[in-house]
């Protein structure tokens, strides 16, 4: 697999991955996106607009929300990404959006 493709686990795999580290309830957000988005091969910057627009429909307008989400992306990452080389890339692409 290359640094720019990822293919997410299948829905009940992200659904125990995402509640498995969810203490602190941030992962909801991202909870709604995981049929759209599992066992599915994604690159690396079509990951990252898939989990900006989760962030963004959960968030709307609350600033507080939106922070959060961003904050916890990585995290998100860190849980459904298994290869650490695309999970790099991924967190990269993702800071250099955030940057924009």
């Amino acid at each position: 697999m290359s640094a720019e493709n990822v293919v997410l686990p299948d829905g009940d795999e992200m659904l125990r991955r995402l509640e498995a580290q969810n203490e602190s309830g941030v992962f909801t957000m991202f909870l709604p996106c995981v049929p759209k988005l599992a066992a599915k091969r994604y690159t690396a910057q079509a990951l990252v607009m898939e989990l900006t627009l989760a962030v963004a429909t959960y968030a709307r307008d609350d600033r507080d929300a939106t922070w959060a989400g961003f904050m916890a992306a990585p995290l998100v990452i860190d849980a459904l990404v298994d290869d650490e080389q695309v999970r790099d890339e991924v967190k990269a692409r993702l800071r250099a959006a955030l940057k924009s």
